[in-house]
């Protein structure tokens, strides 16, 4: 494992260069990446997506304006007094993870360790025990034993940490 020396980001043995700093994970020098070269039809479909942005980005602060002019956002503003929320860019800044294969930003996620799908049927023979039970009075406790798997089973919580881009997932480890 290899940490760049300037952001502290771990890299596999693999890697030579980090993808964030652009730096030589080795020296600590600026490594240059080569760019991808261009299409020769390029350039005209840039010029095409520049004026569609362009226009869509026009429409846009139109709708804005019409809205801020509106009445009814003048009686908001009036009437509610928003002040700004002061955010901690330090705090947010120490806690962000990035991911070893793409360097992503790495977001806490909690998942069902079992989909329901495959817990529903355990729920389905609690309830066809349960009938059951009216006329054999022993299916009562593993009709119930059922009820209680189907609960705890759905109580299996994953702590995951998951890439906002390639969608890679990591076991999050609680200290």
């Amino acid at each position: 494992m290899k940490r760049c020396p300037k952001c502290g980001l771990v890299y596999s043995d693999s890697d030579s260069f980090c993808k964030r700093c652009k730096i030589d994970l080795l020296t600590g020098e600026q490594v240059s990446i080569p760019a991808q070269s261009q299409k020769p039809g390029s350039e005209l479909n840039q010029l095409e997506i520049d004026f569609i942005l362009k226009k869509i980005s026009e429409g846009v602060s139109l709708t804005r304006e019409r809205i801020q002019k509106s009445p009814l956002t003048q009686k908001l503003k009036t009437r509610f007094r928003l002040t700004a929320v002061a955010s901690k860019p330090s705090a947010q800044v120490e806690g962000l993870i990035y991911c070893l294969n793409c360097g992503g930003e790495m977001k806490p996620s909690i998942l069902s360790y079992f989909p329901l799908k495959t817990l529903y049927p355990l729920l389905g023979l609690a309830v066809i025990l349960l009938v059951l039970s009216f006329f054999f009075w022993a299916l009562i406790f593993p009709s119930l034993l059922s009820i209680a798997g189907f609960f705890f089973y759905r109580a299996l919580k994953l702590d995951l940490w998951v890439c906002s881009e390639c969608k890679n997932q990591i076991k999050r480890e609680k200290t």
